[in-house]
């Protein structure tokens, strides 16, 4: 019998999320040590707790100029400008679709939506459960809006942006006092051509749904979307080596022959095609 998709079975954590799992979340303690970040400058005065990924977040969106108190994002992209984005993250999007209906069954009935994002914090789609769904506009967590931290502050999909890492914000460590109500994780999506972020999945919902193994699930996800990417790419690669190789007979001997994709990457090259490769490398 095959396998579940997703299966955590064996899976650790990774340390970068697991980092300060020791330390126990008290919802009471956090909304003092936030109450006292905005008031002081210092979440730990009285000894309140909160994690320290949380706390640098809550600094730079103080820095950023995020109101505490806003309700969610306060910025929504045009609809020509979102028409844009999406095309500019076809391939993102597309190798995204597979993982979200295989995590939407993992996941069943939980009041979990799925989003995913640009390299900048931009959602450019959801799915999951429709409820949470729903009231996610109330929070304007909806396509077209942007979650970065300069705009919503200490979030999953603006703070793991920001550190490169895969990150769980949960109720009242969010900065903002609107979404303290929530819950969520973002994973970075990686570029499979230079490891760059290119986008962020992120699980979000009511305060309910937080569980530590939803921070494995998601990296799982991103990297299941990362290989769907890398898949696409190398199927890319291969057509349009074929469909060059197929014009090359008629060539001469003595014809250089470099062969680009559409990133600039070279992915084929004959004995006469090293010398303008060589040179153009040494102009570049």
């Amino acid at each position: 019998m095959a396998k579940p998709p997703f299966s955590l079975e064996g899976y650790k954590i990774p340390d970068a999320a697991e980092a300060e799992q020791g330390r126990p979340y008290d919802e009471r303690e956090t909304n003092r040590a936030w109450e006292n970040f905005l008031t002081f400058g210092d979440a730990k005065r009285e000894n309140a707790l909160v994690r320290g990924v949380i706390e640098e977040s809550w600094q730079r969106s103080i820095k950023s100029g995020v109101n505490a108190h806003c309700k969610g994002s306060s910025f929504i992209t045009s609809p020509d400008d979102l028409y844009e984005l999406r095309l500019k993250n076809d391939d993102l999007l597309g190798s995204s679709a597979q993982t979200f209906r295989r995590v939407a069954e993992v996941l069943g009935d939980a009041a979990t939506m799925l989003v995913i994002t640009d390299r900048n914090g931009v959602v450019l789609d959801v799915g999951g459960d429709q409820r949470t769904i729903d009231a996610g506009h109330d929070i304007r967590l909806e396509v077209g809006a942007a979650w970065g931290e300069t705009v919503t502050g200490t979030n999953g999909i603006g703070t793991a942006l920001v550190t490169g890492k895969p990150v769980h914000v949960h109720a009242a460590e969010h900065f903002s006092e609107g979404i303290k109500a929530w819950t969520c994780v973002g994973s970075p999506i990686r570029s499979p051509i230079d490891g760059s972020i290119i986008g962020i999945i992120d699980f979000s919902g009511p305060q309910a749904i937080f569980h530590r193994h939803n921070v494995a699930l998601a990296v799982i996800a991103a990297n299941h979307i990362e290989l769907a990417l890398s898949e696409k790419l190398r199927l890319e690669r291969i057509r349009l080596l074929e469909a060059s190789i197929s014009r090359m007979p008629g060539m001469g001997s003595a014809d250089g022959v470099v062969i680009l994709d559409r990133f600039g990457r070279v992915i084929h090259h004959n004995d006469m095609g090293v010398g303008p490769l060589a040179a153009d490398r040494a102009v570049s």
